[in-house]
């Protein structure tokens, strides 16, 4: 009975990290209670039947099943998030054992797991307030971020080979499998968030130089129409100059001032002036 307390109290320790490192408050749903059930039975029953303790390996994969099912996150975010819980739970139970273990002669050891998975979830509980979990979470999502998570893990990896090897003498079949694996995984993921990273800065500059275009576009045309309203009311003031002119020969000496006068104010807009250059200048020649 006391077995099943203290793998409830280890699973409650994992909700609150795990959720807190989703949102800022964490929140029961069925999904809650079916983690801690079945958590319970795998375990008992792993016990119950004598099998491996690598079988807890499977309670990360129930992690990730619940990350997936109950916050319908990404891939990326579950994997985040599922080694951010890996790190905290390892350091939360190093700082919860090291005064346990002072008091292992003179308490009974179920009482001392009891203790230390009480003590996780008050650690837990006061590191998440103000969404501590969350801000890391979101630090993490940073590629810069997740390089160096990976390779702190690699590193990591890395130290407890080397203790092993220092401690025994020689190293198991199992270490190097674990180490060989980690390390694959660490570099694929490495390699994988690089090229994301690239395509995501490509995609920012092609984004960047669309937005600087359309802007220098908009104003082009802005000008263009401004220009070509103050051209049309210009040569509409000239086909209106006979209403001025006193004569024929006046009102073609006032049109060849006007026009001139425009085309000297609209030398640089080629756009506008070269059409009634060409106009003014096939005139002159059949006159």
């Amino acid at each position: 009975m006391l077995t099943c307390v203290n793998i409830a109290l280890e699973m409650i320790a994992t909700l609150i990290c795990v959720n807190h490192l989703f949102c800022k408050k964490y929140y029961f749903r069925i999904h809650d209670a079916v983690f801690i059930l079945s958590e319970i039975i795998i375990i008992e029953s792993a016990n119950y039947l004598r099998l491996s303790k690598g079988m807890a390996l499977f309670g990360y994969i129930g992690i990730y099943i619940y990350e997936l099912v109950k916050f319908k996150c990404s891939i990326r975010r579950a994997n985040v998030n599922l080694i951010l819980f890996v790190i905290f739970g390892v350091v939360a139970q190093i700082i919860c054992s090291v005064p346990a273990l002072l008091l292992e002669k003179y308490v009974d050891m179920d009482i001392l797991i009891l203790s230390i998975n009480f003590f996780m979830i008050l650690l837990f509980w006061g590191f998440s307030r103000k969404g501590r979990l969350l801000k890391v979470s979101r630090a993490a999502m940073d590629y810069n971020m997740l390089i160096n998570i990976a390779t702190g893990i690699t590193f990591a990896g890395a130290i407890y080979i080397l203790l092993v090897y220092k401690l025994t003498e020689y190293m198991r079949v199992t270490d190097y499998i674990i180490f060989g694996m980690l390390t694959v995984l660490i570099v694929v993921l490495i390699v994988k968030w690089q090229q994301e990273k690239f395509r995501k800065i490509a995609k920012e500059k092609e984004i960047e130089l669309r937005n600087t275009y359309e802007e220098v576009h908009k104003q082009l045309i802005e000008t263009i129409r401004k220009k070509q309203h103050d051209f049309n009311n210009q040569i509409s003031a000239v086909y209106s100059l006979h209403i001025v002119a006193k004569d024929y020969d006046e009102l073609v000496s006032m049109q060849r001032d006007y026009c001139g006068e425009l085309l000297r104010d609209n030398r640089y807009s080629r756009l506008l002036s070269g059409g009634l250059n060409r106009s003014l200048s096939s005139r002159q020649l059949k006159k």
